[in-house]
């Protein structure tokens, strides 16, 4: 039988006559199309004109997939009543409704829509609320008969899987939603036993099979008092496919983190049970009273009308942790402001003994026919464990990923600096060289060695070292060493206010952080520009404000770099802080530079925010608190001590051309004589042929198959009085797991000064045993 179609109001007279409100909506252009008299009353409209003009525009996106649901579900002749809550004049009528889907002037798709009933307020404003969270939630709930009939299902019930239908197979309802027909036993098993069951199972829906969450529990139906089995369903196939990936992730760094292994699991599982049960919350704005459902009040440890009182005498702040209050009244001034996006914010919660649970806030507004919230619902679930395994898996990821990042460059560029600083020292023993040079070779340097063992201890997660820092003597002093390396055609400036505050913060971990951004700038002008550095001071109120940053409510100083070069897009901002992301080619960056820097800056009790505009420059900002007390001018360093040799023989074994000879220049400055070897074989051949060496200056990485430490042992075969003095690029907490008690005797790190080596020599020769580091 085809449908109705009202081609105009004419075809309407017979409707006119009836004694029930009816009007017919147009779901195409989601409007009232026509009413009768009665309709008129009830939407509290003098005509239908006038009527024709009432905004919908605010209803929800549960209104009108129902709407669209009894367009597609209904039968051309039948109809379907259910229970709605409408707002014809902006208070909630409760009533029961029959649709019946007609055409509208040939083209257009409406409901013919009877007001069979109006509910009266029989049942309390609790039970009215949530039975519109039930209708309104994503969650898919259905009531069984005992014998596995559908007695009813809410709106995403519905969505999911049509309107019931009789199976061919003769399966029942319930069975024919199982991938596996025999899990229906179970859910009506928890039925009839009064349980409370939840599992994970494969379910045969409208747009095929999908892994849901479900919970099952016994009811009664309100109709006749039968008993009844109510489930509820939650598609985690997102869910389940990310944790595919995750479990694949943990196998591939179980040698990373075989210690944490078994508390990843055990967050893990906790983290599935915790996710499978949501709270409900029901927010009347305009007479500011809050209702949470029981499971909620009952997680964070309150009785429920003791939890109502503590709200009523300290409103819901006083049940959130203190960092996160700001963010969440700035969430709730933007969510009634804008009414008709989507609430989505996590935060934490303070339980009655004072431990803080995170939880994830999904909700909407209810709005008036002006379009004004009136109301907020939605759920809060419980994302306590989940936010614990992330942390853990990325504090995982990180270490293995720097452990391999600074393992491979340290030896290579500790040499480097070996060979830099040694000829930069033996430059300043001729006469007319430029000593305030040298010096400055010298000391950069030594902030390169600094800043290789920083990235060695924050590998190994060794605790800051934070004090009070001038950035008015730190910045320019980096600006005259390393900064004005960056490019010849990237122009340096500084800026910053007279009365800059000291910072709090580990003063290497800081130059780190300053060249990294300032590496960074480079590469976003590779035709040249200017980046600038400016520092100013942040109070207390303006950090109060940015409620996007993680910060306390104190004093700060921004530390801000801005270049001029190719700026990044939205997307490539929103993940710039990701561990390995990086918009560079392969092979110029590794990732990991602004992720080190947001890392160090957190860890500071600080923050870092980025703003780009694409072709107009990138700003870094770092936020560092300010210090209480004053920095301590750096002081200049005293003359080293140098212990001249009483030229014995110093036989050096290193592979690296450039070492080798800068170290044999430095060792012979000391009064020493020197020979020389490139592997160990060689070295060992030179022991043959030659009388013994008072001291054999030995690297421990060589190549050809035998290390510096296997030469030291064949050597203590042939002569045990050998004084052995180790050197490496690496340290030497790296390297005595493999080196044995012959490394823990003597060594020396890379890179060293001359007075430096010279200690050490001095030491070994007489005897001493000697560790040092510099």
């Amino acid at each position: 039988m085809a449908r109705l179609n009202f081609a105009g109001p004419q075809d309407l007279r017979q409707l006119q006559k009836l004694s029930t409100p009816v009007w017919i909506f147009d779901v195409d252009r989601h409007g009232i199309w026509w009413a009768n008299s009665q309709g008129l009353a009830f939407w509290k409209a003098g005509s239908v004109d006038e009527l024709r003009l009432r905004d919908f525009s605010s209803d929800s996106a549960t209104v009108r997939e129902r709407l669209r649901q009894i367009v597609e579900l209904a039968s051309d002749d039948g109809q379907i009543n259910d229970t709605w809550t409408l707002y014809p004049s902006g208070e909630p009528q409760t009533v029961i409704l029959s649709f019946q889907p007609v055409e509208i002037e040939g083209t257009y798709k409406g409901i013919l829509i009877e007001l069979v009933q109006l509910l009266g307020r029989d049942a309390n404003d609790d039970t009215w609320r949530l039975l519109e969270a039930a209708r309104a939630t994503s969650l898919m709930m259905t009531t069984f008969s005992m014998e596995g009939q559908v007695l009813t299902q809410n709106p995403a019930a519905l969505a999911c899987y049509g309107a019931p239908g009789s199976s061919d197979d003769g399966l029942t309802q319930l069975q024919a939603r199982f991938r596996d027909p025999a899990l229906a036993e179970k859910v009506l098993n928890c039925g009839s036993s009064n349980e409370l069951a939840h599992w994970e199972a494969e379910m045969r829906t409208a747009a095929g099979l999908r892994t849901h969450a479900l919970s099952a529990r016994m009811g009664r139906d309100p109709v006749n008092g039968d008993a009844v089995t109510v489930l509820t369903e939650e598609d985690v196939s997102e869910r389940v496919r990310l944790r595919a990936l995750q479990e694949s992730e943990k196998e591939r760094l179980k040698h990373a983190v075989a210690e944490s292994s078994d508390k990843l699991r055990i967050s893990q599982e906790r983290f599935e049970l915790a996710v499978q049960t949501a709270a409900i919350w029901d927010w009347d704005v305009v007479e500011d009273r809050l209702f949470l459902s029981p499971n909620f009040t009952e997680a964070l440890g309150y009785e429920r009308g003791e939890f109502t009182e503590h709200l009523r005498a300290n409103r819901i702040a006083s049940v959130l942790h203190e960092e996160d209050v700001a963010a969440y009244e700035a969430k709730i001034v933007d969510h009634l402001a804008h009414p008709t996006r989507p609430l989505t914010h996590e935060m934490r919660f303070v339980t009655k003994s004072g431990e803080a649970r995170w939880y994830h806030c999904q909700g909407k507004c209810v709005t008036d026919e002006h379009g004004k919230a009136i109301r907020s619902v939605g759920l809060l679930t419980d994302i306590t464990e989940r936010k614990a395994l992330e942390a853990t898996l990325l504090v995982s990821q990180r270490m293995e990923a720097i452990g391999q990042l600074t393992g491979g460059i340290a030896h290579d560029f500790n040499n480097l600096l070996t060979v830099i600083q040694g000829n930069a020292e033996l430059l300043k023993e001729f006469q007319g060289s430029d000593d305030e040079l040298t010096a400055e070779i010298v000391s950069a340097v030594r902030r390169g060695a600094d800043l290789t063992k920083h990235l060695l201890a924050f590998a190994r997660q060794q605790t800051l070292i934070p004090k009070a820092v001038d950035l008015h003597q730190l910045v320019p002093e980096m600006k005259k060493t390393f900064l004005r390396t960056i490019s010849e055609t990237v122009t340096v400036d500084f800026e910053a206010a007279p009365d800059l505050w000291p910072v709090h913060a580990d003063p290497t971990q800081l130059e780190t952080a300053i060249l990294n951004l300032a590496l960074n700038a480079r590469d976003a002008m590779p035709g040249g520009g200017t980046l600038t550095i400016a520092c100013r001071n942040a109070e207390a109120q303006e950090i109060a404000r940015a409620t996007e940053l993680e910060l306390e409510r104190h004093d700060y100083v921004v530390l801000a770099f801005s270049d001029t070069g190719k700026g990044m897009s939205p997307e490539q901002v929103q993940k710039a802080f990701e561990p390995f992301y990086t918009t560079k080619g392969v092979g110029q960056g590794s990732g990991l530079g602004l992720s080190m820097v947001q890392g160090f800056s957190r860890q500071s009790r600080g923050d870092t925010r980025i703003t780009s505009v694409p072709g107009r420059g990138t700003t870094v900002s770092i936020y560092l608190p300010r210090a209480e007390v004053a920095a301590t001018p750096r002081a200049n360093p005293t003359p080293p001590e140098i212990a001249l040799g009483q030229d014995e023989h110093i036989h050096i074994l290193e592979d690296n051309q450039h070492v080798q000879e800068t170290v044999s220049k430095l060792v012979r400055s000391l009064g020493y004589s020197v020979t020389t070897s490139d592997t160990a074989a060689e070295a060992l051949e030179w022991t043959h042929r030659n009388p013994q060496a008072d001291l054999y200056l030995v690297d421990i990485l060589l190549p050809g198959g035998k290390s510096g430490v296997d030469f030291a042992r064949a050597l203590k075969t042939r002569q045990p009085s050998a004084n052995i003095l180790f050197m490496s690029g690496f340290s030497e907490n790296q390297l005595a797991s493999s080196s044995g008690e012959e490394l823990g005797a003597n060594f020396i790190a890379k890179p060293f000064d001359r007075s430096a080596i010279s200690k050490a020599l001095r030491h070994v020769l007489a005897g001493a045993r000697v560790a040092q580091k510099a």
